[in-house]
C-alpha cells in the first residue's frame, strides 16, 4: 500500500503503512533510505529493511547471501543516477527500471502525472489523492 515514484533525479514516497490485517498506522513509516552513498526504497512487507539494505551494500546483492527467513512480498528499489534497480521476493536478481518510474498500489496514477509532465510532488500527490491505500507525510530524497 505504497507509491514510490522518481524522475530520475529524486525519489518520492507516501509515508502510509498498515498491520497485517489491513489497518492503516498512525504512525508515518518511511521508505526511503540513503545509507552509505545508495538510495533505496521499500514496498510490501517491509520489515525486513535494514537486512536488505545490508544484503544490497555489504554483500553486494549476492543471492547466496540473502537474508534468511524474510516474509513474502517484500520490494526493494535501488536509484542510481542511470536507473532504477528492483529486487522483490519473486525477482532477486536485479529487474531495470528506466526513468519515470514508479511503485506500488498507487504507482499507475505517479507514472501517469510524470508522464503527462508534472512535477515529482505532484505526481506523489496525485496517487495519494486518488488511490485509497497511500497516504501521509511525503518524503522526497536525491539520488546523487
Amino acid at each position: 500500500m505504497t507509491v514510490i515514484a522518481s524522475d530520475g533525479v529524486f525519489v518520492a514516497a507516501d509515508s502510509l503503512t498498515t498491520h497485517s490485517g489491513g489497518q492503516r498506522s498512525l504512525e508515518p513509516f518511511q521508505k526511503i533510505y540513503k545509507y552509505k552513498g545508495h538510495v533505496l526504497a521499500f514496498s510490501g512487507a517491509v520489515s525486513p529493511y535494514k537486512h536488505l539494505i545490508a544484503w544490497l551494500v555489504e554483500n553486494e546483492a549476492d543471492v547466496e547471501k540473502l537474508p534468511k527467513q524474510l516474509p513474502a512480498g517484500w520490494q526493494m528499489m535501488h536509484f542510481t543516477a542511470e536507473c532504477c534497480w528492483v529486487y522483490n521476493d519473486d525477482l532477486l536478481y536485479p529487474d531495470k527500471h528506466e526513468y519515470p518510474c514508479a511503485f506500488g498500489t498507487g504507482a499507475y496514477y505517479a507514472i501517469g502525472a510524470l508522464v503527462a509532465g508534472a512535477p515529482l510532488h505532484k505526481a506523489i500527490t496525485s496517487a495519494i489523492s486518488l488511490d485509497t491505500n497511500c497516504g501521509g507525510p511525503i518524503k522526497k530524497v536525491k539520488i546523487t
